[in-house]
C-alpha cells in the first residue's frame, strides 16, 4: 500500500481501476491535519475505486499485522472520533 499526503483530503482507494494491474494495491490519502482542506474537495465523491473520501480535518492510524498480512487504517476527526475504517489485505 501507498501513503500520500499534501492532498488536503483524506481517503482510501485502489491505485488502479478494477481489472488493472494495480487494482490490489491501495493508496491512503492522509490528512489534512490542521492544513486548509482542498478547495476542490466537493468534486471528490466515493466511487468503486475510492470508496472512502473524507472532506474534513482528519488523521490516520495504521495498525499492521505482519502475520495476517493486513493493515487496518482508521481515520479520526479532531475530537478523536472514528470517521472511517478499512482492513487492507496487503500480502
Amino acid at each position: 500500500f501507498w501513503i500520500a499526503g499534501d492532498l488536503h483530503i483524506g481517503g482510501i482507494g485502489s491505485v488502479d481501476a478494477p481489472g488493472g494491474p494495480g487494482e490490489h494495491m491501495y493508496e491512503v490519502l492522509a490528512g489534512p491535519g490542521g492544513s486548509p482542506i482542498n478547495a476542490g474537495a466537493g468534486f471528490f465523491n466515493p466511487d468503486e475505486r475510492f470508496p472512502s473520501i473524507i472532506k474534513t480535518w482528519n488523521y490516520a492510524l495504521f495498525e499492521a499485522n505482519p502475520v495476517a498480512g493486513t493493515v487496518n487504517v482508521r481515520f479520526f476527526d479532531d475530537d478523536g472520533a472514528v470517521l472511517d475504517e478499512h482492513l487492507l489485505q496487503v500480502l
